[in-house]
């Protein structure tokens, strides 16, 4: 039998996602953490609230989550860059379920072309 073995993930989750209202809904695609989570970290350090998708319960209903997460936050905040905009989850369900509910949503492009 195969022995698993763990490995440390290569950057580290900066705080517990917040849940106080009023706060950030941060999207953004997995792939870019190691660019975005330096931003989430400094929104945090500036007092800011924002929850972001990191530590979601396996036994829990990942899109459930999400929806109700965009319902509860103030504003939305999407990292673009080629990744993110080339994941469907990102635009045709976050982006568009908050563009439906009317939140206000910043655009903060991490891709210079």
């Amino acid at each position: 039998m195969a022995e698993w073995k763990f490995t440390k993930a290569p950057i580290a989750v900066p705080f517990a996602a917040e849940e106080t209202e009023p706060y950030i809904f941060t999207s953004y695609a997995h792939g870019d953490t190691d660019r975005v989570f330096p931003l989430i970290k400094g929104l945090y350090e500036k007092g800011w609230h924002v929850w972001y998708d990191q530590g979601i319960e396996i036994n829990t209903n990942y899109h459930e989550v999400i929806a109700n997460h965009i319902k509860g936050c103030e504003i939305v905040v999407m990292f673009v860059t080629h990744t993110s905009v080339a994941r469907e989850y990102v635009i045709d369900v976050e982006i568009a379920y908050a563009l439906e509910l009317g939140k206000k949503i910043v655009f903060c492009a991490l891709d210079s072309d």
